[in-house]
């Protein structure tokens, strides 16, 4: 399931639908059986990676671990009552 989030694409410099990369677990359990167990090793390390959360810009394809739009840090706005002497 691939599932799609509005993230700052750093390469594109706007707002894109990011879609998640995830691993096809059917296939890697197919390859473990028919191995014997050797791509065990194989599974893991791509779900590690796919722990990274890792998104593909539709646009122009880059990777990246994007902050979703609304997650932004709050930047504190100068206080007009404080004046400097």
């Amino acid at each position: 399931m691939n599932q799609r989030q509005n993230i700052y694409c750093p390469s594109c410099k706007c707002h894109q639908w990011f879609k998640r990369i995830e691993p096809k677990h059917g296939f890697h359990a197919l390859m473990t059986v028919l191995t014997l167990g050797l791509w065990s090793v194989s599974w893991l390390a791509v779900s590690i990676v796919a722990l990274r959360k890792l998104r593909e810009c539709p646009e122009c394809g880059a990777i990246c671990k994007g902050r979703r739009v609304g997650a932004e840090k709050k930047v504190p706005t100068p206080n007009a009552s404080v004046q400097s002497a």
